[in-house]
């Protein structure tokens, strides 16, 4: 059933010059997981100015017939779980990753253009081996023009430098004390010798791990096995690969190196790093530049996949998230690409090399990988692709609320469970914005929620002229009613 969306605005605002949202009923959506939102909504009522007015309608008009877009979220690449996006021609489908899965099964009908699929989505689709489709739905109208061209749309990944899940796992540190006899004891021999050899190792472990707050490095290997394939696909030449956001974990277990919120027409005061001088800027760019590169040289075999499907042919477009805000700012990039130079030219190239801050056991046969300059959203041929933190006051570019979040649950892992999928409030943000727009893209495609989806988007559109009336009162809480005038309904 597709979701409904139905945005109610005050002709006032318009004939102001203004477009504004001032009421949407979202019919046929899932509700809200927010237990905070709901917890809110029991205990706080109307206001006092609330309960001091009165809507009345003078006249309503329907301004636009129901329209409708289809709504793509790709999901997740995390935890053993991988799903990822195509888009093709007149189609957009949902695809499941897993290597070496049996991939025979019947797959789902489109219904779109006579039931026909897009041949080369279906050649891809055969080439892949390990890609199962789920849903696949045509796009109502303004779809991408070329059905000879693909466009592969990759999830939030969340890849922390951290150690892969090969490395050696050092021992939990025995007591440090021994209990000889009742209120006596003397020290553990082996918790010395457990100080000398392991205790360095064992925090970097520790900490390193509480980074891996998805538990994202249980899909590496996919990742890698699914570009290496692609990066054969014999028309990789015809192939756009877009990476969503969020690709790399940079908030968990980490400290915060931006600050503010700030529109504004360059694309990377989006996030401002901290420091007020020039010299603090390039410290902060330093130390997460030196994030990035790490997490490349441990996870190398996996990214220098990317670098092969773009010498494949394939054209790669790179958006940032929230995780991983600071990859907007150009000099981050530069920062890491650095990072990893000098790391292969301080002692030969695959050699064991300067990692600062990374223990040598956790990079192994490490091969040299470019780190991409990011992206804001991508609006073109029917398509507006972003992240999806936009709508998400918390997650915003800049809010520094999320950083906290996500630090407090690595901390108390149980309060992940309220990080809800807010699908409501993600359709709601793409209809608003489509809306604003005028419709001029027929797929939106987003991350962030961790949840895939595809589906269509009803929009509803009308117009309200109100006025607002001041009601007097004969005691504390008492209003007087207000006779409402018969509304005239019309539609085009």
């Amino acid at each position: 059933m597709a979701f409904e969306v139905k945005f109610t605005w005050a002709g006032s605002d318009l004939d102001r010059g203004q477009w504004k949202a001032i009421d949407c009923d979202g019919e046929n959506m899932p509700l809200e997981k927010d237990w905070k939102a709901q917890t809110a909504e029991d205990i706080v009522g109307p206001s006092e100015q609330q309960a001091a007015c009165l809507t009345v309608n003078t006249h309503q008009v329907l301004q636009l017939k129901r329209s409708r877009f289809l709504y793509m979220d790709v999901g997740l690449w995390l935890s053993g779980h991988q799903t990822l996006g195509l888009v093709c021609g007149h189609e957009a489908a949902l695809c499941s990753y897993v290597p070496g899965a049996d991939t025979s099964q019947p797959r789902p009908r489109s219904g779109g253009r006579g039931g026909n699929h897009e041949p080369f989505l279906e050649e891809f689709l055969g080439f892949v081996s390990g890609l199962r489709l789920t849903r696949r739905m045509p796009i109502p109208d303004r779809y991408p023009a070329n059905p000879a061209h693909l466009y592969v749309i990759l999830p939030d990944m969340h890849v922390p430098e951290a150690p892969p899940p090969y490395a050696q796992v050092p021992p939990s540190p025995p007591p440090p004390r021994v209990l000889d006899e009742p209120n006596h004891s003397t020290p553990n021999p082996e918790y010395k010798i457990w100080e000398t050899q392991w205790e360095a190792k064992y925090d970097q472990f520790t900490n390193a791990s509480a980074r891996d707050l998805f538990r994202s490095r249980l899909s590496i290997p996919a990742m890698t096995s699914f570009l290496d394939q692609a990066s054969r696909f014999p028309s990789a030449g015809q192939v756009t690969l877009i990476q969503i956001g969020d690709m790399y974990e940079l908030w968990g277990g980490r400290e915060r190196y931006f600050e503010g919120y700030k529109i504004a027409p360059n694309d990377e005061d989006a996030v401002r790093l901290k420091g007020s001088s020039p010299e603090e800027q390039l410290a902060t760019s330093v130390v997460v530049g030196s994030w990035v590169g790490g997490t490349h040289l441990i996870f190398s075999e996996m990214f220098a996949k990317f670098d092969e499907c773009q010498a494949a042919g394939m054209k790669l477009r790179f958006l940032h998230g929230n995780h991983d805000s600071y990859m907007i700012r150009k000099e981050i990039v530069t920062a890491a690409n650095n990072y990893i130079k000098k790391y292969f030219s301080t002692k030969g190239y695959c050699s064991t090399g300067n990692a600062p801050g990374i223990p040598t056991d956790w990079i192994r046969n490490a091969i040299h990988s470019k780190v991409h300059t990011r992206m804001h959203a991508i609006i073109e041929d029917g398509m507006f692709i972003e992240h999806g933190q936009r709508v998400d006051s918390s997650n915003q570019d800049g809010a520094t609320k999320g950083h906290y979040m996500t630090n407090m649950a690595v901390s108390h892992s149980t309060l992940k469970e309220f990080d809800c999928v807010r699908r409501s409030s993600f359709v709601t943000g793409a209809a608003a914005y489509w809306v604003a727009h005028n419709g001029d893209f027929g797929l939106y495609v987003m991350g962030h929620s961790h949840e895939p989806e595809l589906e269509y988007v009803d929009v509803y559109h009308q117009r309200e002229d109100m006025i607002e009336v001041l009601v007097p009162r004969r005691d504390h809480y008492a209003m007087q009613r207000v006779p409402k005038r018969t509304p005239l309904n019309t539609s085009k």
